[in-house]
């Protein structure tokens, strides 16, 4: 399963700002690839319509961590309309980022179609997830569940300093992936604050 296009390319700015900490960082946006410009929609399956952009999706998040404001990332919706696995499996979404100084998450709060979720999906999803998130960093070290907002949230650790979260929030049909890097670990705040 090829996973979220997004998440190889903020990974790259992460790589970016881990070097930064001390500097001033200004908001950024997830750049666009040559590859996700130039690419058409993928073609959405007979029957299905095409996902739809949700910003609403966004208040499952908390709305500041820390005093810094999650916002949303206003260019990644489009890019992944060029992913088959995201055409294929995803109702609606939006795209957030949370930055300060060398402390930023980056993700998305996806709602399935009914019927995708499977554990067998969840697993492929986060195996592709995870693989374009540490590209940038070196690759994966390793996996682990942890109780975060008493949920079962799985994180992977990549070589460099980034780690992805995920969790299926099953009563409203919405899976939420990100990946942060920072001292402060806004990944797991964003994941223990989570109010559905």
């Amino acid at each position: 399963m090829r996973g979220p296009r997004f998440a190889v390319i903020a990974a790259a700015m992460l790589i970016g700002l881990a070097g930064c900490a001390t500097a001033p960082t200004p908001v950024p946006s997830v750049p666009a690839t040559p590859s996700t410009v130039a690419s058409a929609p993928a073609p959405v399956p007979s029957g299905l319509a095409a996902p739809v952009e949700d910003p609403s999706l966004l208040s499952i998040l908390p709305a500041t961590i820390s005093g810094v404001p999650v916002k949303v990332e206003p260019d990644s919706f489009a890019g992944e309309l060029g992913d088959s696995t995201f055409v294929t499996n995803v109702a609606a979404a939006e795209f957030a980022v949370l930055v300060d100084g060398g402390d930023l998450a980056s993700g998305m709060v996806a709602r399935l179609r009914p019927g995708v979720f499977t554990d067998t999906f969840f697993r492929d999803w986060r195996d592709s997830y995870d693989g374009g998130a540490c590209l940038s960093a070196g690759g994966v070290v390793g996996n682990a569940q942890a109780p975060l907002g008493g949920r079962t949230v799985y994180i992977t650790s990549c070589v460099g300093d980034i780690r992805a979260y995920h969790v299926w929030l099953e009563g409203r049909g919405v899976l939420i992936s990100l990946f942060s890097t920072g001292p402060r670990r806004f990944g797991e705040q964003l994941m223990s604050g989570l109010r559905p």
